[in-house]
């Protein structure tokens, strides 16, 4: 954990907040002074289905569906799937 992003190479040796595994992503954390955190592929998969849910974003397991595969979708598509 650190206050400055990591570089794109320098995430690959930061060990998963959440499972230990090497860092691909990393997450801002505001209630911990928006220090960065490095997490996994499979780790923020599910970090963005625990907010999609709590947010009670509709079609949430069609964007994490979408974001775990790789799928990049427009502005617009995913303003059409979360408007309610």
């Amino acid at each position: 954990m650190r206050s400055k992003q990591y570089s794109k190479e320098g995430i690959k040796r930061v060990p998963c907040a959440g499972c230990g595994q090497p860092s691909t992503q990393q997450w801002q954390i505001c209630s911990l002074n928006k220090m960065h955190l490095g997490i996994c592929e499979k780790c923020d998969v599910d970090l963005n289905r625990v907010v999609l849910k709590f947010f009670n974003i509709r079609n949430w397991p069609y964007i994490v569906s979408n974001y775990k595969h790789g799928v990049k979708m427009s502005d617009s598509k995913i303003k059409d799937l979360t408007r309610r």
